[in-house]
């Protein structure tokens, strides 16, 4: 390892004429992609010292765990001059390389196929963790873009302020660690619990496949089981570890134990599902298990595990639990309340696709109304999404009279559910007297008059609802006057949807026209609010700032 470094601090770049010409320009813009790495691209001369001793260092380096201390002390020992190139009229790379720019050398030869108990911890540079993100899947197929995890989300149009002017920087290496943690855990069965029911030969063959998938350094430790290579995995870096989606997700986990590994997670989203099951299909396979949700023998002399304790836990910081398409009735339902009516962080809750009826809906009515009467700093739950549920008319009514005293949800969500007219009625009426609620969705519920009337009265009263979604009902053309004027006298609602509701289309597009002009007229005080904040903090107007946010100024 000494020599190896010896030979990259101590060698310098051999001194190249300056030419000039287009060709000359073409070979010398192929060279920098050359030593920046960029894969498929060979050099036309023949490997530096420095090169080659970068090469041989970067294939030997699990091998070497001090050469990045190593190679970062040559920084120390050189002067400004020589970390610049030398002499100022030369050439930087003729003059010596300081230890980052060594580092730098090394890293852009490494193998992307790296056991990640070597690379995670000594490897830092995004330049990596992008080849081995783009190594493994391919950014033309669109698998890479669509899970992307990114540094930062602050975007123009989020906040004008000048300090939050930015584009959005991914995090390769986040971006790596969670989609290859996701992917392990749904590779995990329940039949991984214990290996010993299965012989030599076969417990060996499955752990040798783990190992694989799992992209760790091979130990044959007697004894080692799966779940042990998933703790291992999650300590490489639980940090980066924020956020997990797991749409098939088969093994059915000790929750509790896997948030003390990942205390950092902030946004859980599990459907229990196997893929192409075929001839092996049960239907134990789908679903969450009430075991997930309390714990194994859960009674009231237990103390609840699962899901439960870990929103119980004051060191939660959980924010979005999402539990999609689990087979939740309304037993699991009041369960799962049994740790969020004791959880302050959880913003987001998704229970969409479920089997949730009217004894779940007033559980989660319940919940609202607690957390709206309750005092302290804590979260509260803005969004509540009951998509494709069987609540009817008796959880209607009691949402209807939660958000009558809630004044903290933001957007709910009861699409395909089954409320008519008795049930949606009291959740359009319980809207009066709320001034929180900015989205509501009531889709395909049979909705009808009485409700088209209620809705009337109710937008009359309430200023802070700004979509609301009625498609599929049962409006009728009567129905449809009625929210035509009901629009026309609401001054926040800048999105109705009366789609496939027997509402005529000169209605419809009547009821679009007043919303778009009203829309239009909040858009342009918005950009003259954010015109003057920026004019005061830079002294630039919007287009000029955007002008030279393009431009890279």
């Amino acid at each position: 390892s000494y020599s190896f470094c010896t030979l990259l601090t101590s060698t310098q770049m051999p001194s190249r004429r300056k030419e000039t010409g287009n060709k000359l320009h073409a070979i010398r813009s192929h060279e920098k992609q050359f030593s920046e790495g960029v894969s498929g691209v060979t050099s036309y001369f023949t490997p530096s010292l420095v090169e080659i001793c970068a090469k041989v260092v970067a294939d030997t380096f699990p091998d070497q765990p001090r050469i990045e201390a190593t190679l970062r002390t040559r920084n120390s020992s050189l002067s400004k001059d020589e970390l610049q190139g030398g002499n100022s009229g030369s050439d930087p790379s003729d003059g010596l390389r300081s230890g980052e720019q060594l580092l730098q050398l090394v890293t852009y030869q490494l193998s992307t196929d790296l056991p990640l108990d070597v690379c995670v911890r000594r490897v830092t540079a995004e330049e990596y963790w992008k080849a081995r993100c783009e190594a493994r899947w391919s950014p033309q197929s669109g698998q890479l873009p669509a899970f992307i995890k990114y540094k930062s989300d602050c975007q123009i149009g989020d906040d004008f302020s000048a300090q939050h002017v930015s584009k959005p920087e991914p995090d390769w290496k986040r971006t790596y660690l969670e989609r290859h943690l996701e992917e392990f855990m749904m590779t995990l069965s329940d039949e991984d619990n214990d290996l010993s029911e299965l012989s030599d030969e076969a417990a060996q063959a499955r752990l040798e496949e783990l190992y694989q998938q799992s992209k760790l350094t091979y130990d044959k430790i007697k004894g080692f089981q799966p779940f042990d290579i998933f703790e291992q995995l999650c300590r490489l870096a639980p940090e980066k570890i924020l956020e997990l989606n797991l749409d098939r997700q088969r093994a059915h986990l000790d929750w509790v134990q896997v948030f003390s590994w990942l205390p950092n997670l902030w946004n859980f989203r599990v459907t229990f599902a196997v893929l192409n099951a075929g001839m092996n299909f049960r239907l134990s396979m789908f679903g969450i298990r009430k075991a997930d949700i309390v714990g194994p023998d859960h009674d009231k002399d237990i103390p609840p595990r699962g899901l439960v304790k870990v929103l119980r836990d004051p060191k939660c910081y959980l924010q979005t639990l999402s539990l999609p398409e689990n087979q939740i009735d309304d037993e699991k339902t009041k369960g799962l309340l049994l740790g969020l009516i004791k959880n302050e962080t959880v913003e987001v809750l998704d229970l969409s696709h479920n089997k949730i009826s009217d004894e779940g809906a007033k559980a989660l009515a319940t919940l609202l109304i607690k957390q709206s009467r309750e005092q302290g700093e804590g979260r509260r739950i803005l969004e509540l999404n009951l998509t494709d549920n069987l609540v009817g008319v008796g959880g209607g009514k009691a949402l209807g009279r939660a958000l009558m005293l809630n004044n903290t949800l933001e957007n709910l969500s009861l699409r395909l559910n089954r409320l008519t007219d008795e049930g949606g009625a009291p959740i359009i009426a319980g809207l009066k007297n709320n001034s929180s609620l900015k989205k509501l969705n009531l889709s395909n519920n049979e909705l009808g008059c009485e409700s088209t009337e209620a809705l009337s009265d109710t937008l009359k009263a309430n200023g802070t609802l700004e979509e609301l979604h009625l498609t599929g009902n049962l409006i009728g053309e009567e129905g449809g006057k009625v929210l035509l004027d009901a629009a026309r006298g609401n001054q926040s609602l800048t999105l109705l949807d009366v789609r496939a509701g027997g509402v005529t289309q000169q209605d419809i597009d009547e009821i679009n026209s007043i919303l778009k002009q009203r829309v239009d007229l909040k858009k342009r005080a918005l950009e003259a609010e954010k015109e003057k904040i920026l004019r005061e903090e830079t002294g630039y107007a919007v287009k000029d700032w955007r002008d030279r946010f393009y431009l890279g100024e």
